[in-house]
């Protein structure tokens, strides 16, 4: 759980300097990196498949102007448009 909430740091720093291309840029490294955590053959718990902090960051960063690029199935942006959070492209 520790690397885990260490890997929002970056991300929340992008969002305060209001980096786009550095937030997702982070954004799909998290993602990355929970790919590999699925496909290790631990006995510990996995996390879920949606990344609900991510998730989170990704409505600040729209709150900010960022623009939020990544795509990828463990931050599922239909959520937010389905919410109307953000409109679909």
């Amino acid at each position: 759980m520790k690397k885990e909430m260490a890997g929002l740091y970056n991300p929340i720093v992008s969002i305060l300097d209001r980096d786009a291309a550095e937030f997702n840029r982070h954004l799909m490294a998290r993602c990355e990196w929970r790919a590999e955590m699925f496909n290790q053959d631990t006995e510990g718990e996995k996390p879920p498949v949606v990344d609900w902090p991510a998730l989170g960051l990704v409505c600040f960063a729209l709150d900010r102007g960022l623009e939020v690029t990544t795509r990828h199935v463990y931050v599922p942006l239909s959520i937010l448009e389905a919410s109307g959070k953000i409109r679909a492209h």
